[in-house]
């Protein structure tokens, strides 16, 4: 899985391909790259399996003890592919090994890793206030496990908790290897490098700044760039961000499939089932250049906006105080499912006793669906109902009451009857689309 030492292993692999071979591990080369074996793996009923099934049936793969294949992705295949998967593979006796994070620690590692290559729908301060960010399906392992277990029957499926505390000189690489069956005689030096330096938590915040105050991709890159040369250089920081409550409401959530996991596979052996990861730790108390950023992102939480028209991808920066929304693109933003929401601030010259109204216009355009009604989107302004409205070409009007504390304006869009285009078109899309805003603006009147 990912956030598990797969970058370091697919490293370690990729690196010393040739003296694993002399240890009899043969790792193909069919799709091989620096990040596993993506190529391949990536489409398990895709055109480049017969070549590797050619590869394997070579002297020097036949002659071997076992075969590595590796890519973290195929912890997040759909039951088609992981039956593709087996078919493929059919022919070997094949085992399927994970290792496994606790939960707490994905999903805080996941963040900052998606952070880091590229703006994210979500910033740190909302995984205080929305409990969904807390419990991603994709996090449940029993169902990951039982998915391959009906593809590829329970004894080809092994699992070992990640945890550096438990692996030989702290490594992952050394324990791969220990699970090979390579005692310390096999280890080999490992390179001095971080393959995969991680962001900390100031510099997550500092990246939510940005990305609500700017939409500059190449500026983005190079503040990221800068931010991990100074972690390589000086070492991070804090690298958790959850508090006690948002722990254990984690911890609780994954409880009862942990504990089942650990008794149907068992993955690790504890006095009790139920403890499979040991002890989460919530976030520690931040320094002071912390909690200035802190403060700054909660301030922030409604993008300062000066009324310019925005339009296509640019939306993305604009919206991402609110929720309900995809990523935006060249053709705007889709909503996702019933509720979406617009956050903003006027800026600090236009903050303050607001006594004009605020015209705020709208461009966009519905999904498609039979029937041919003209479709409505109902708008909440503060909380309160303003009716219901076609926003394909639409302007609405908001009193200087109307306006939260510091001229925050925050608007509620309900959508209705959001389906699914799969459901309605020849496409995969499986999201409850109903209103796409390609572009937005507000005056002062």
């Amino acid at each position: 899985m990912d956030k598990a030492g797969s970058t370091a292993i697919q490293a370690f692999l990729n690196f010393y391909r040739e003296q694993l071979m002399e240890l009899g591990i043969y790792v193909p080369t069919t799709g091989l790259t620096g990040f596993g074996h993506i190529a391949l793996l990536e489409s398990p009923a895709g055109e480049t399996w017969p070549e590797l099934h050619r590869e394997l049936d070579q002297p020097q793969a036949r002659a071997s003890q076992c075969v590595v294949l590796s890519w973290e992705g195929v912890f997040f295949y759909r039951p088609e592919q992981v039956k593709a998967l087996a078919a493929q593979l059919e022919p070997y006796d094949t085992q399927i090994f994970f290792y496994l994070r606790n939960q707490v620690d994905v999903i805080q590692s996941g963040y900052l890793q998606k952070l880091k290559g590229a703006r994210q729908k979500h910033l740190l301060s909302h995984f205080s206030t929305e409990p969904t960010l807390l419990e991603p399906p994709g996090r449940n392992y029993l169902r990951v496990f039982r998915k391959f277990e009906a593809a590829f029957g329970r004894d080809a499926l092994r699992g070992r908790v990640y945890d550096r505390a438990d692996f030989p000189r702290g490594s992952v690489i050394y324990d791969f290897m220990n699970v090979l069956g390579f005692g310390e005689e096999s280890y080999f030096p490992m390179p001095e490098q971080n393959t995969n330096i991680s962001l900390d938590v100031p510099s997550a915040q500092l990246l939510n700044l940005f990305d609500t105050l700017s939409h500059d991709k190449k500026a983005r890159e190079k503040l990221v760039n800068e931010l991990l040369l100074n972690i390589a250089i000086h070492g991070a920081e804090q690298q958790r961000f959850l508090g006690e409550e948002q722990v254990q409401h984690i911890v609780q959530h994954y409880a009862a499939s942990n504990a089942e996991l650990n008794r149907r596979y068992a993955i690790r052996a504890t006095d009790s089932a139920a403890a499979l990861f040991g002890q989460a730790q919530a976030a520690s108390q931040i320094g002071a250049s912390s909690q200035l950023l802190s403060h700054l992102s909660q301030q922030l939480t409604h993008a300062v906006w000066d009324g310019d028209a925005v339009s296509g991808d640019s939306l993305h920066t604009l919206l991402l105080s609110g929720q309900g929304w995809s990523v935006a693109g060249e053709d705007g933003v889709w909503s996702v499912g019933e509720k979406s929401t617009i956050k903003f601030r006027l800026p600090v010259a236009r903050a303050y006793r607001p006594t004009r109204d605020i015209e705020i216009g709208f461009v966009g355009q519905y999904l498609a669906t039979p029937g041919g009604e003209q479709p409505v989107t109902g708008v909440r302004i503060a909380g309160s109902s303003i009716g219901e409205l076609n926003l394909e070409q639409a302007l609405i009007v908001l009193k200087p009451s109307q306006l939260q504390g510091l001229s925050r304006v925050e608007i509620e869009l309900l959508h209705n009857n959001p389906q699914a285009p799969s459901a309605l078109y020849d496409s995969e899309d499986d999201r409850l689309l109903c209103y796409r805003l390609r572009s937005l603006s507000y005056r002062v009147l």
